[in-house]
């Protein structure tokens, strides 16, 4: 019996230990690295309102650099080096942006993220004010900033609109293509697209235990988080990629129908811009897959987008070419050199647009 009662009490000392120690974990990852999301059950995840953050990031190359990131009180970030709360002055010019990681993540500070740099480049050759103001967040999909974008475009009165899509959006806007893969952070939180006959849209978001499960606690802890994101790790080391091998004939379907999709949710995007006009951007075109090349060109016309293909074989360029200086250190991303050079660069092709430059006549 007193053998018993001593085993009981060392594990009674082993488990309050772990807890001090989880929550010691816990407590120090939000002091040190505090997140620049929040979670939020319309749009799964967030950037949290009047940021004002000041970190390192580092490029490919090896160079270190200071990132000033910020968010005003709608959590969107604006081209200035300082946060606004509201629209700058209601003579502006006034861009609105949408997208995912290369729009809302600190790759660099706001005023040299491409969006600013496009915006000054706009506003040094036709002579305006301008205001940019650049919403989303990183991991984003296209229904994300279709419901963002109903909420922002009565209250930004948007001159001119760009969508910022990227590669793996196709994947983002299907619920059982993606859920097949490792990134449990987005499938579990994100919240889907549906249409019915009518092409009515709806919400669907996964109701499986296991997702609740992650929503509840998961979503909660940084240390948690930080063993899914190692997991994820492991997994991708495993799969060489964040899906695992899928039979061509099931990739196939899934592709096919995150097109029908993706092509629906760009036209619903269109639509509650009409007065302005909307270009589309990809952040990275490196597919190699036929069905898919491209496709995001050709839907984006199709719903009366103007499409903006240089800024895209730009990054392909500069990681084919080794042009370390312009890719954020994670390899995928554009660092603040990159950053400036892709807005510069996609500058050149509005302007050369006839459709911008009828804006300005």
């Amino acid at each position: 019996m007193r053998q018993i009662k001593i085993i009981l009490s060392n594990m009674l000392v082993l488990f309050l230990t772990l807890i001090v120690l989880f929550m010691g974990a816990e407590i120090y990852a939000r002091i040190t690295k505090p997140s620049l999301y929040q979670f939020d059950k319309k749009y799964g995840w967030k950037l949290k309102q009047n940021l004002n953050v000041v970190q390192q990031n580092t490029d490919l190359s090896g160079k270190d650099y200071v990132v000033k990131f910020l968010t005003n009180s709608d959590g969107i970030r604006t081209g200035n080096s300082q946060a606004e709360t509201e629209n700058s002055g209601s003579g502006s010019f006034k861009i609105l942006v949408l997208g995912d990681s290369f729009t809302a993540d600190p790759t660099a500070s706001n005023d040299t993220m491409w969006f600013s740099v496009l915006a000054k480049e706009l506003s040094k050759h036709f002579a305006i004010d301008t205001s940019v103001f650049a919403a989303g967040g990183g991991g984003w999909g296209t229904y994300q900033n279709v419901m963002l974008a109903n909420e922002l475009a009565q209250k930004y009165n948007t001159d001119l609109v760009i969508l910022q899509f990227c590669e793996n959006d196709f994947m983002n806007n299907l619920y059982d293509w993606e859920s097949m893969g490792i990134v449990r952070n987005q499938y579990f939180n994100r919240p889907y697209a549906v249409f019915d006959d009518n092409n009515t849209m709806t919400s669907y978001r996964s109701s499986k235990l296991s997702a609740f499960l992650y929503r509840s606690f998961v979503n909660h802890s940084r240390v948690l988080r930080k063993l899914d994101a190692l997991y994820q790790q492991y997994q991708y080391q495993k799969y060489g990629d964040y899906l695992p091998d899928i039979p061509k004939e099931e990739l196939t379907d899934f592709q096919k129908r995150a097109v029908k999709v993706t092509a629906k949710l760009l036209d619903n995007f269109r639509k509650i811009f009409t007065a302005a006009p909307a270009f589309i951007v990809n952040c990275h075109e490196t597919i190699s897959d036929n069905y898919l090349s491209g496709k995001w060109k050709e839907l984006g016309g199709n719903a009366g987008f103007e499409v903006l293909e240089k800024p895209a074989r730009f990054i392909v360029s500069s990681k084919n070419n080794g042009k370390h200086q312009y890719i954020n250190q994670d390899g995928g991303h554009l660092s603040e050199l990159g950053n400036i050079e892709y807005g510069k660069i996609m500058a050149e092709e509005m302007i050369s647009n006839q459709s911008v430059n009828a804006i300005f006549k």
